[in-house]
């Protein structure tokens, strides 16, 4: 089964290892270059927090615009075939609830 001499493998197979050769030595001495300069990178990872904690100070705290806040969505779901009544005054209590946290944040 296994052979004493190893031959070419087959064309496909050559091209892959050619280009797999290549990413590996460009890998290499990107990895090279970094080492013998760690300084600059360590600096440069140094310059990116600095920046980073300056613009977190600076941009607003919330995902949502101040303009578009203050706007609640909610849904109710009752039983099936329930009185018109019933689901009104569902509403009313889950409006109502919401009132009084409104009022007691402002």
């Amino acid at each position: 089964m296994l052979k004493p001499t190893h031959g070419q493998p087959w064309l496909p197979f050559r091209w892959f290892n050619r280009g797999f050769d290549k990413v590996l030595s460009g890998y290499t001495r990107g990895v090279q270059f970094r080492i013998r300069r760690a300084v600059i990178g360590i600096a440069l990872v140094l310059v990116m927090v600095a920046v980073t904690v300056l613009l977190f100070g600076r941009l607003p705290g919330g995902l949502v615009p101040p303009e578009d806040q203050g706007y609640v969505l909610a849904s109710s779901t009752l039983q099936d075939a329930a009185a018109l009544n019933r689901t009104e005054a569902v509403r009313a209590e889950l409006t109502n609830s919401l009132e009084r946290i409104r009022r007691s944040r402002t």
